[in-house]
């Protein structure tokens, strides 16, 4: 009995995609498996990137049929990403962990963080070009987002809950200044939103734990006041190093 046996599997059925039955028949040629395995374990951005090149500009007329397709393309690619976190959640924790851990190994977070400077400008002349495509954008960032800030909530509550969330030694720390943005566009688009419904800001408070907002103004607070001391100390040590050396003139 292998390892993965008891991993819950889809069953065979007419309904099945041609697409799942390929990589089913794939799966099972031992040769083809090799060349699957072969490729994936090639970790260089570089070929990822002329694959792209070559595909976009080796044949014009391919390239604008896949443009053509890429709404398909991207709910087919959204489909899948979401199945495959319905099979994890399928898997055995001792699996699951060592794969998730290889994971947060091998992804490049520096990539990760190129993807808005990539994509922002793209986005950025769509958005302002076509007013059509402006709207529907807004609507897939706003359920996408209402998404992730229930998925974050959840999370958020699970790392506070394991005790990971107090500051240690060797772990990286979260970008303030990144933060700072955060909250700001936060407050910025909670604002907007209630200017248009008075309801919204009613349910927005009744799900917001004052108790921790206080805390956290609180932290804030003293951050303020410590920051304040720090500036005028160095004020003070410039002003009286000034006139020193004035006097020693």
């Amino acid at each position: 009995m292998s390892q993965n046996e008891d991993v819950r599997r889809p069953e065979d059925s007419v309904e099945a995609g041609v697409g799942a039955r390929v990589i089913r028949e794939i799966i099972r040629t031992p040769v083809f498996l090799e060349m699957i395995k072969a490729g994936a374990d090639q970790r260089n951005p570089d070929a990822a990137r002329q694959m792209v090149q070559t595909l976009l500009w080796e044949d014009a007329s391919l390239s604008l049929g896949l443009m053509g397709a890429s709404p398909a393309v991207m709910n087919y690619i959204i489909e899948a990403l979401l199945e495959i976190g319905r099979q994890l959640n399928e898997f055995p924790d001792a699996i699951l962990s060592e794969f998730l851990s290889q994971m947060a190994g091998d992804v490049s977070s520096g990539r990760l963080r190129e993807l808005p400077e990539v994509y922002g400008p793209l986005l950025e002349r769509i958005v302002l070009s076509n007013p059509e495509m402006r709207e529907k954008l807004i609507a897939w960032f706003i359920n996408g987002l209402n998404g992730a800030i229930r998925a974050s909530v959840e999370v958020m509550a699970g790392i506070e809950e394991a005790g990971a969330a107090a500051p240690v030694a060797g772990r990286p720390s979260l970008d303030a200044a990144a933060l700072g943005e955060a909250v700001t566009s936060a407050a910025r688009l909670v604002n907007r939103q209630a200017s248009g419904s008075t309801q919204f800001l009613k349910e927005v408070a009744l799900n917001v734990d004052m108790r921790e907002v206080a805390m956290a103004a609180a932290s804030v607070g003293r951050s303020l006041v410590m920051t304040m001391l720090w500036m005028i100390g160095r004020l003070a040590g410039s002003l009286i190093k000034g006139l020193t050396e004035l006097i020693g003139r």
